[in-house]
């Protein structure tokens, strides 16, 4: 079961946030799905492709007031469960398949030469409303 969380800084849609603000959204949330499944203390290494994101998780400090509030909470979360958080920049060259996801560069993906394996637990990971906006670009896979 996954568990839920209410947390008021995010009213939605996010796509009105900026970009450093939901990728360090998507470390809290993944804090929040998997903590239930570790046991504490622990280091959570975390790769993150945004260097502003790496630099807030690192300081724990950010010049953005919103920003700054998500970082209370990452930090908050991880004291409370004993978690000790290791974030890890990972380069755009190695990082090409979340990034054509990120940006719904869908044909592209087929050219990588992926399994139809690979393809299905892709898209199956996708939003609904993503997959909607991809159209029949699934059908090359």
């Amino acid at each position: 079961m996954v568990p839920t969380w209410d947390w008021p800084l995010t009213p939605w849609p996010s796509s009105r946030k900026n970009i450093r603000f939901l990728e360090a959204l998507a470390v809290l949330e993944a804090l929040c799905l998997f903590a239930p499944l570790w046991s504490s203390p622990l280091m959570v290494v975390v790769h993150v492709d945004n260097e502003n994101v790496e630099h807030g998780l690192r300081s724990g400090s950010s010049r953005d007031p919103l920003m700054q509030k998500l970082l209370r909470e990452i930090f908050g979360f991880c004291f409370t469960h004993n978690f000790t958080l290791h974030p890890v920049r990972v380069s755009t060259t190695v990082n090409v398949l979340a990034d054509l996801l990120s940006h719904r560069q869908f044909h592209r993906i087929q050219h990588m030469g992926i399994t139809s394996a690979v393809a299905t637990l892709l898209w199956n990971g996708l939003a609904p409303s993503t997959r909607d906006r991809a159209g029949s670009t699934v059908t090359a896979f």
